[in-house]
């Protein structure tokens, strides 16, 4: 009898053990079961290689898309057009080769919308389109390049450098701060005869810097008209970054150097 059972103890340590040493096999969105061979390659992914600014052309218009936050379920940021900043959340979705995401923004204006786009995990291109909730505005397609602020020593001023050098640039009547995603904003103080009156205003907008030309796109505004092309007009015997900017308008602007 004593022998009967430790034999039969032995089979049952040996049949656990064979068990415990096999791994379930894993299932497909459908339930089916996958072979060790078909498992994807992108659960190990570094999602945070996807957030940064995306930025090209939206029609006519430029728009820069902004990702804050991107797992393996969840997108969030903002993008920005002609000086408005909308925010977007949504879902991500990954097969072996690209990551898609469809963001919704708010809802809460008009011309809100829906963007769905996929980026290439290898050269961070962003391919999509934007569906306006309104279906009398339609749909706009959109191919994005990923952009990289320099914050490192200026060797070149080009979009990159831009506003990390020329953050601000102003005049007695207001001042335009530049932001790296593409946002600016130009603070001003409303001429009045009544000197007590000094409430400060503000006006958005979106900027593009290329050959030494900055292009803003303004939201509706009583002080420029929606778009404001600025020049930058070298001053070489000032030095080698000394420039002054003279706006189509003729305002002229000067660095800020806070």
């Amino acid at each position: 009898m004593k022998y009967c059972l430790l034999y039969i103890t032995c089979l049952s340590l040996l049949f656990l053990s064979a068990c415990s040493g096999q791994k379930p096999a894993p299932e497909s969105n459908t339930g089916e079961k996958l072979a060790e061979t078909d498992i994807p390659l992108y659960v190990a992914y570094n999602y945070d290689t996807l957030t940064g600014i995306y930025k090209g052309s939206f029609g006519k218009d430029q728009i820069r898309i902004v990702l804050t936050f991107v797992s393996d379920a969840h997108v969030a940021g903002y993008n920005i057009v002609k000086g408005l900043q909308r925010n977007i959340s949504g879902s991500v979705t990954l097969d072996s080769s690209e990551i898609f995401m469809n963001a919704a923004e708010p809802g809460d204006d008009p011309y809100d919308g829906t963007f769905s786009f996929r980026i290439d995990p290898k050269t961070f291109r962003m391919t999509g389109t934007w569906t306006a909730n309104d279906p009398y505005i339609g749909t706009k397609s959109f191919q994005l390049e990923k952009f990289q602020a320099d914050d490192r020593e200026i060797v070149e001023l080009d979009e990159n450098s831009f506003a990390n050098y020329f953050y601000t640039i102003g005049n007695e009547e207001g001042d335009i701060f530049f932001e790296n995603d593409g946002f600016c904003t130009y603070v001003y103080y409303p001429g009045t005869d009544d000197p007590q009156i000094t409430q400060l205003k503000e006006i958005t907008g979106s900027w593009n810097f290329h050959d030494s030309l900055i292009e803003i796109d303004w939201q509706p505004n009583t002080r420029f008209d929606r778009k404001l092309k600025i020049r930058l007009i070298h001053l070489p015997e000032e030095g080698e970054m000394a420039y002054d900017f003279v706006a189509d308008d003729s305002t002229v602007f000067s660095p800020r150097y806070w």
